[in-house]
């Protein structure tokens, strides 16, 4: 990859663009290349962007980006960029945006973590609370609802946030997985092919926990399209959903796993796509 000289990267976001790339230097810069077929590298120029190029944000703290929009924390602000049609740029708006526009409606405080999917962000603040804007045809803004929303809606649940991850490669699809302080695991959204990992293929409009066996804990966890991964406390795999494509890593493909299955790996990270699966053992 042929950045400037000089410019020395400290994070790669995940997810990434559809058919992009995002990175953030040591300086806070931010950059992007591939497609921004709908603007969503923040690039207001060119279907295809064939050299990394410099976004006009500074101080950037977080980055991730789906389907075809972004998301960034600068100076303290999240900014959205690209398509809105579901009202993924959380600025009120179901309008496209060429250029970064602030979201509205986050509560004071910092951001920990930016999650995204195909028509979906979500904000993880620093007191734990978490907020979902965007795409909830199947409940993934897990407010009770199926209404899209165009400013972030935050979603309750029984502790503070120390993780979660939004998966999602589709309008079928769209699940997100929480992970509490107490050590509970949580979804919503989706289950169609039993991603949800309750024992059903319903979706949950609201949160519902997800059951490991007894005396494992949640240390990590991952979704693509249809499937969904955790790594417990001791390294071990789970994974349950669609499996199709042999995207659970167990050894066949067929028939939905609506609840947690043990992989037979032991990992310290995985990420998935909408039916790839890449794991970090070690």
């Amino acid at each position: 990859m042929d950045f400037p000289q000089g410019v020395r990267i400290a994070s790669l976001p995940n997810p990434m663009p559809f058919d992009g790339g995002l990175a953030i230097d040591s300086r806070g810069d931010a950059w992007a290349w591939g497609l921004n077929a709908v603007h969503d590298l923040c690039l207001p120029d060119g279907l295809v962007v064939l050299h990394p190029t410099q976004i006009p944000l500074s101080d950037v703290t977080l980055g991730t980006g789906a389907r075809t929009h972004s998301l960034f924390d600068s100076h303290g602000t999240v900014y959205a960029c690209g398509d809105g049609s579901y009202g993924e740029l959380g600025n009120g708006s179901a309008a496209n945006s060429p250029t970064p526009t602030a979201v509205v409606g986050l509560p004071e405080g910092g951001v920990k973590a930016l999650m995204s999917s195909w028509g979906g962000s979500g904000a993880l603040m620093s007191d734990g609370s978490y907020y979902d804007w965007g795409y909830n045809r199947a409940g993934q803004l897990g407010n009770g609802t199926t209404t899209d929303s165009s400013v972030p809606v935050h979603v309750a649940l029984r502790a503070p946030v120390t993780q979660v991850f939004q998966g999602g490669s589709g309008p079928k699809n769209g699940q997100t997985l929480a992970i509490l302080a107490d050590d509970s695991l949580w979804t919503w959204g989706n289950g169609a092919h039993g991603q949800l990992g309750d024992g059903t293929t319903h979706n949950a409009t609201i949160p519902i926990r997800v059951t490991l066996p007894k005396g494992k804990k949640p240390a990590t966890v991952a979704s693509g399209g249809f499937a969904t991964y955790a790594i417990d406390t001791s390294g071990k795999l789970w994974a349950w959903g669609r499996n199709e494509a042999g995207q659970l890593g167990t050894g066949r493909s067929g028939p939905d796993q609506l609840t947690p299955r043990a992989v037979g790996l032991k990992l310290r990270q995985i990420s998935s796509t909408a039916q790839n699966v890449a794991g970090l053992a070690g």
